[in-house]
């Protein structure tokens, strides 16, 4: 803004007419430069309620609305100056009653300005000038037809009593309705006056709305009522008073329940669920309904308190079976699901009619996996009241072992009596073997599986409450063959100081943990040090006649060959076949040569 463009605007602000005039006459020559500055001064003594400046410029010719600019009247009703508004609008008092110039929105954006604001006093005028009520500013290409929306791009179709309930100006909405605004108004499918109150909790506007006949069940085009704005935005006295005005809960709010949930809005179930009919439950909410099961969304969310909403009405109103549990039990095994979650499943679940053992397999073994020892024991103590299967012991103790949940070991212990130095048979835990972290249970003692997955601390515990450090699995194998296998150095340590058996061989191919060692792929070297400074043989012989550098050669474990051999193993010696370890060694290695060069060659 240039300097003069300042001196005019602070001279209209002040109502300074003497210096005002004699600015505006320097430029009196230049008709357009001497117009834009009459309307200029004219916005800004409308802003500050200089009145006798209005009625001055505009008898010189000063323009209500010059384009680009926001109208003076516009700028007074935002200020809430009713005599300036009247001053203007004595000026040319015939517009109000001009429909083309309502939709040009000369009068209409400042009524609806003067309404959104709370200037009641403004309003109050413009009502006396000659403005309905209920008029609703319309764009000159919105009101022709042209489209939903004109060319302005901004065409709300708004009534001022709208945008009084939208923030709360009571007195405004209560002096329109006196003026004759009626709800009758406003169109199918809109976001009406009583929504607005309700979605912004205005208690006394949405009394005074509903005793003028607003009808708080109308829905949107969204399909959402007063009632839904209320409860999702957690006004509970809007809420009551709409219930209390007539309000009912129904479909539309049915059809929104699984938005609720998923943006954790609990205060709004809380609200919706009481009053909600079961079929409308059933018809969005349900296994069959039309926007899937909202069990499993409940618990996805891991929520505690939305998933005691819905259980609780489902509960109430006999809809267990009309949940998906299988889904519900599986999405919560596969994340980390509060333990109050999981207690609400546990008490609720509707056992024997959906739920299915493989899946609560399942979960009782993430449960066990993810430290969950009150869940496992839970599941437990229902599943030997239903089905008297202790499988499911075995299921919770092996997982635990796996991921090393010492706390769920001991616990499993002590309360649900394992055997810990039983067989854990394959067919006996057929939880999802596909599901990440769950092993294959083979056949073998808790002590294997510990010493396999290198369990150190767990296989502390399980020798601490007596597991048998040299029962055999299924292979023939003890926990040492295992750890060795595995590469478990740290595991194969504590059993050898724990007194694990170090010359025993496995019952089918008479291996040591020294040939087990041999052929592990991981830190194999390092197991076969720590067994060779425990006295192992380096150069014993398994069935076929093989020794531990036989089979480092076979499996092609590099460092552990090299190991063995800077130990002093025999690298001479021939098995059964009449082969040395070098020649294994010789004959793996041509054969990579071989690959390399077919590869180059193709």
């Amino acid at each position: 803004m240039s300097n003069t463009s300042l001196a005019i605007s602070s001279a209209a602000a002040r109502g300074d007419i003497p210096l005002l005039f004699s600015l505006l006459s320097k430029h009196r020559s230049t008709k357009l430069i001497y117009q834009n500055f009459l309307d200029l001064a004219l916005r800004h003594a409308a802003e500050n309620s200089q009145n006798i400046i209005v009625e001055a410029l505009l008898r010189h010719g000063a323009r209500v609305e010059s384009p680009g600019h926001t109208p003076a009247i516009r700028i007074a009703a935002r200020s809430g100056n009713p005599e300036t508004v009247e001053v203007l609008l004595a000026r040319y008092r015939v517009l109000p009653f001009w429909p083309y110039l309502y939709r040009r929105g000369k009068w209409m954006g400042a009524f609806l300005d003067a309404a959104a604001g709370g200037r009641v006093s403004v309003v109050r005028v413009m009502l006396k000038n000659g403005l309905d009520a209920d008029l609703r500013y319309q764009c000159e290409d919105r009101a022709s037809g042209s489209g939903a929306q004109g060319r302005c791009g901004s065409c709300r179709s708004e009534s001022a009593i709208q945008l009084a309930a939208q923030y709360g100006h009571g007195e405004v909405v209560e002096l329109l309705l006196h003026r004759g605004a009626k709800p009758g108004t406003e169109k199918a499918g809109e976001f009406t006056a009583l929504h607005r109150a309700a979605s912004r909790g205005f208690e006394v506007i949405v009394r005074q709305l509903l005793a003028a006949g607003w009808d708080p069940n109308e829905a949107d085009e969204g399909k959402k009522t007063p009632m839904y704005e209320a409860a999702v935005h957690h006004h509970k006295g809007t809420f009551n008073m709409l219930l209390e005005g007539g309000g009912m809960i129904g479909d539309n709010e049915g059809e929104y329940l699984h938005a609720m949930v998923l943006s954790s809005n609990s205060n709004a179930l809380a609200m919706i669920l009481p009053h909600l009919p079961p079929e409308s439950f059933s018809r969005f909410a349900g296994t069959q309904g039309l926007h899937g099961d909202i069990l499993q969304r409940a618990v996805d969310t891991k929520d505690a308190p939305i998933v005691r909403l819905i259980l609780t009405y489902a509960k109430t109103h006999s809809l267990l079976s009309a949940l998906d549990y299988t889904r519900a039990f599986t999405t919560a095994a596969s994340s980390s699901s509060s333990a109050e979650t999981i207690d609400l499943l546990i008490t609720h679940c509707p056992w024997g009619q959906r739920t299915r053992t493989q899946h609560i397999f399942s979960f009782i073994n993430r449960q066990a996996a993810v430290g969950h020892p009150d869940a496992v024991l839970q599941l437990i103590e229902w599943h030997f009241e239903f089905g008297q299967d202790d499988s499911l012991i075995e299921t919770a103790f092996l997982s635990a072992i796996v991921h090393g949940q010492v706390r769920n070991v001991r616990e499993l212990i002590e309360t649900a009596r394992v055997d810990i130095n039983g067989m854990i048979v394959a067919n006996r835990c057929s939880w999802e073997p596909g599901r990440r972290g769950v092993p294959y249970a083979q056949g073998g003692t808790a002590l294997h599986f510990a010493a396999g997955y290198g369990r150190v601390d767990v296989c502390r515990v399980l020798i601490e409450y007596g597991a048998e450090l040299n029962k055999r699995d299924e292979e023939g194998w003890t926990a040492l063959h295992k750890a060795a296998r595995n590469g478990q150095v740290e595991t194969v340590a504590l059993l050898i100081e724990h007194g694990a058996g170090l010359e025993a061989t496995s019952e089918k191919e008479g291996l040591t943990a020294m040939h087990t060692a041999a052929s592990a792929s991981y830190r194999g070297e390092e197991v076969v040090k720590c067994l060779w400074k425990a006295g192992v043989d380096i150069d014993a012989r398994n069935s076929v006649g093989k020794t531990p550098l036989h089979l480092a050669a076979l499996e092609w474990s590099g460092k552990a060959f090299d190991c063995l051999v800077s130990l002093g193993a025999d690298t001479s010696v021939s098995d059964d076949d009449g082969l040395t370890p070098r020649q294994y060694r010789n004959r793996r290695l041509r054969g990579r040569l071989r690959d390399l060069s077919d590869k180059r060659k193709r």
